[in-house]
């Protein structure tokens, strides 16, 4: 699940059921329709709000779509025009300055510049600075302006200047590594210590230790 403030009456939330809208004065929820088809039944894993009038909505099943709310347009984004690549499911969109930073089902980690409209995606490789794992469930922008990446197989660093990844994984033979490689999500709660979640419950991680 995931929700965005569009504007000061307005939240948008995307959930298992579909893409909702929420009204904070009247307090109703309507179902939106997530696809061009009219289908409102898709699984949202991500909606964000640029601050620009679009919608960005993400669907690991249905790929990547825009909200237009100057012109109430639904677009569907092609994932071979946008991305080069034929199909692409999306699990998450985070930003930072003229990055988006998209996490896919199978494709890691790809970073849109806004500006200069151009794309790169990251994908593993044997190079151990390449990303640890192609299953990106989650991207968090921390305080600092770090770029945490979740994926199917640890948890990495990423670094947009370099292009490079630090990869955190479990190991069997290392008693104090962590205990599973599945993270689904990460919450900054400061001085340096994520919150992480995973399969196998939830691992504190401090970056200064």
């Amino acid at each position: 699940a995931s929700l965005t403030r569009v504007d000061n009456n307005t939240l948008w939330g995307g959930s298992t059921s579909g893409l909702y809208s929420f009204n904070t004065t009247t307090g109703e929820w309507m179902l939106q329709k997530s696809s061009e088809s009219g289908n409102a039944k898709d699984i949202i894993h991500s909606v964000f709000f640029e601050g620009n009038s679009r919608l960005w909505i993400a669907s690991a099943s249905q790929g990547l779509h825009q909200i237009n709310f100057n012109q109430y347009r639904f677009n569907t984004i092609l994932s071979q025009t946008f991305f080069g690549i034929p199909e692409c499911g999306i699990l998450d969109i985070k930003e930072k300055g003229p990055l988006l930073f998209f996490g896919t089902v199978k494709h890691g980690l790809i970073v849109y510049n806004k500006e200069s409209k151009t794309y790169k995606r990251y994908e593993n490789s044997d190079d151990k600075t390449s990303i640890s794992n192609n299953y990106v469930s989650r991207v968090l922008i921390d305080s600092k302006g770090k770029v945490w990446v979740m994926t199917g197989k640890g948890f990495n660093e990423f670094s947009e200047n370099t292009g490079k990844f630090k990869q955190h994984y479990h190991h069997s033979f290392l008693g104090k590594s962590f205990n599973d490689n599945d993270y689904r999500s990460i919450v900054e709660a400061g001085n340096g210590e994520f919150w992480l979640a995973s399969d196998a419950g939830i691992k504190i991680y401090n970056e200064n230790t």
